[in-house]
């Protein structure tokens, strides 16, 4: 049962705490009362994400964002004309997204209320978005307003993929994955018929050409563009698409958009050859390279995936495209004090100047060495350094001709990245796992800090502030430079957030992340996540925390027990058997003593012997999947959330018994209490 758990839950978690905020919460008597006057808001993680709950309808929103990752499961494309937007599906997140044409920035509309909703698209007669949610089988109806989906009904064919509606007519099409199908589906109740055999056996992208009412469609086994006829199902081939997961389609203008969801690109489409060609991306995995802009404050970077200049948010940790840089390898850039950006390219080993506008990038000269990676530039005596990986040297390079010049051995291989703090007038360098201080005269490194996240692949310091950011390819972080600990930068550096308890005296918010198997900490109030250390059991869903004996809890759902986490190490030690085989949520009253929790196998309320682990049934919630659990402080209410029905409910303690309170709509995986 807990194998089919964990399949079943990653990339889904949601853990819930209290946050102090301007929202109000909540009262009403312990057994399972509704909230009273107004309080602080909920605060939660959605996998990566931050999130603030209304304890009184359970309304949700995003507090961060997805860092430089970006929206990696993009599946559904439309273009609604009425607002002139591009929005999309996230699969992972369960969102509704806005996504801007030209620099692929992605703005959360809302969430969807549903939890596997992967195709998407626009009717004109109505206003609303249209998509199926695979989980269900139901046909969506979608606000684009606020991205809040509302079930129209089940469609009779299991498995479906792209959805289209016609021109004119108000027709909408569909796809039977299973039977290889074109569908007719009524819109208003979500009733199909079959209307033909497409002759492809994985057709998901589907779309009309407005002008023609041509129908295209895309199939993923053979990655060709097709044109489907509408009146018989049969499909044939334009071409090859050149890429391998096109699932959404849409037009604009004229133009055939796609999203490729492998490699999370807006992509144009010929649509008299098939082939692709990448417009935008969606996020940013290989960012290798950080930069300040002088005077302005915006920070730079250059992605050796896309190869493209990005700019980056320095608050959210978010990115979008500048452009193509028209290099194949770019490592290091820096600006030099008249605002000219420099950047290497390592695979023609060349200094190069970049426009920060257009992201365009022209050669300098050959720098004479190979594999010069990190690249920083001291603004107190007008020097451009980098390091050169092949022979673990510090060099310096002329700007005019490109040519670098050693200044000495470093001490240590693989100096990935380079920074200069104007303030402090010292050169910072990463060799990965080491934060190092750089001797710019003899070009002697001498680690100073063991970075905490890794391996950290780009530098750049803030002016003014000082911060040192750096990258580790995928995410932002900003670092202690005494310490070298490291926290990530708008997204919480995890992928699977599932437990939350709440250190009240020492203000300390705790995470438990099945996916990396670690202990994280969360602060509300930055939104930084931080890591502790790993936990060395497979998946720890629950946390609850006892303030009296300073003990954390957690409950692991692989090997059913119940544990106690080192908080400064992250170590968990096992208690006993909990005789339950799903405890999700955990949940401790500080007036008397007793550890509640969640048994999402049989659906009940139980209590655990702190000693010896062992749970025993209080009683049945009457909600199907409750996995989150806290006890207000103050009020000693019990709320839960269920991860199926996408609710936030009270529960009675000396019964079990649940009581809805309202719709999340994002999925919620755990609690925790008040933060103040």
């Amino acid at each position: 049962m807990a194998a089919l758990v964990l399949v079943a839950r990653v990339g889904q978690a949601l853990a819930l705490a209290y946050l102090a905020g301007a929202c109000s919460g909540g009262g009403g008597g312990a057994g399972g009362g509704g909230p009273g006057p107004s309080g602080p808001l909920l605060s939660g993680a959605n996998s990566d994400a931050f999130l603030g709950v209304d304890p009184i309808d359970g309304t949700t929103s995003r507090l961060t964002g997805t860092g430089l990752l970006g929206f990696r499961s993009v599946q559904g494309l439309a273009y609604d004309t009425q607002r002139g937007t591009f929005f999309g599906v996230d699969l992972l997140t369960h969102e509704l997204i806005s996504i801007e044409r030209t620099s692929g920035a992605c703005t959360v509309v809302g969430p969807l209320g549903f939890l596997a909703v992967a195709c998407l698209a626009f009717d004109a007669n109505s206003g609303f978005l249209f998509g199926i949610d695979t989980l269900s089988d139901e046909l969506v109806r979608i606000d684009p307003s606020t991205g809040e989906g509302a079930a129209v009904g089940v469609v009779p064919f299991a498995n479906l993929g792209g959805l289209a509606f016609q021109p004119g007519t108000g027709a909408l099409f569909g796809i039977d994955l299973l039977a290889d199908q074109l569908l007719a589906i009524d819109p208003t109740d979500g009733s199909a018929s079959v209307i033909g055999a497409l002759g492809f056996a994985f057709v998901y992208g589907l779309t009309f050409q407005p002008a023609t009412g041509v129908l295209y469609g895309t199939d993923l086994q053979t990655d060709q563009l097709l044109t489907i006829d509408p009146l018989t199902g049969q499909a044939t081939a334009v071409g090859f698409l050149g890429f391998n997961e096109v699932r959404g389609l849409t037009f604009r203008a004229g133009v055939l958009y796609g999203i490729d969801t492998f490699t999370s690109q807006v992509v144009t489409i010929d649509r008299s050859s098939g082939q692709g060609t990448a417009l935008v991306p969606l996020g940013f995995t290989n960012v290798l390279g950080l930069t300040v802009q002088p005077g302005t404050g915006r920070m730079f970077g250059a992605d050796a995936f896309t190869d493209r200049l990005i700019q980056i948010d320095p608050v959210t940790g978010t990115a979008s495209s500048v452009g193509a840089l028209g290099f194949f390898d770019l490592r290091g850039i820096a600006f030099d004090d008249a605002g000219t950006l420099y950047g290497i390219d390592v695979f023609s080993d060349q200094l190069l100047t970049i426009d920060a506008t257009t992201g365009s990038a022209a050669a300098v000269g050959t720098l004479g060495f190979f594999g010069v990676l990190g690249l920083a530039f001291d603004t107190s005596t007008g020097t451009l350094y980098g390091t050169d990986e092949s022979l673990d040297q510090l060099v310096t390079i002329d700007r005019v001709t490109g040519r670098a010049t050693v200044v000495g051995a470093l001490g240590f291989a693989q100096v990935h990245a380079l920074a200069y703090d104007p303030a402090a007038d010292v050169l910072f360098g990463s060799s990965g796992s080491e934060l190092l201080v750089i001797d710019r005269g003899t070009g002697q490194a001498t680690a100073v800090a063991t970075l905490g996240l890794g391996p950290v692949v780009g530098l750049c310091c803030q002016p003014g502030s000082g911060a040192l950011f750096g990258s580790t390819g995928s995410r932002l972080a900003l670092f202690d430079r005494t310490s070298g600990r490291g926290s990530t930068v708008g997204d919480l550096g995890v992928f699977d957030i599932e437990g939350l308890a709440y250190d009240a005296p020492a203000g300390i918010l705790y995470a438990s992340d099945s996916a990396g198997d670690q202990l994280l900490t969360i602060d509300p109030v930055t939104r930084l996540g931080t890591t502790i250390g790993p936990l060395g059991f497979g998946f720890v869903a629950g946390l609850a925390y006892d303030s009296a004996s300073g003990t954390l809890y957690g409950s692991d759902v692989l090997t059913d027990q119940l544990l106690t986490i080192d908080r400064a190490t992250g170590q968990a030690t096992a208690v006993g058997a909990l005789g339950f085989l799903d405890v999700q949520g955990l949940a401790f009253d500080a007036v008397s003593g007793r550890l509640y929790g969640s048994d999402a196998s049989t659906d009940q309320l139980i209590t655990i012997d702190v000693l010896t682990g062992d749970g025993t049934a209080v009683g049945a919630l009457g909600f199907p999947d409750v996995e989150g659990l806290t006890i207000e402080s103050g009020t000693g209410i019990l709320f839960g959330t269920d991860g199926q029905t996408l609710e936030l409910i009270t529960i009675d303690p000396l019964t079990g018994a649940g009581t809805r309170v309202g719709a999340t709509l994002y999925r919620v995986d755990g609690l925790a209490d008040r933060f103040q």
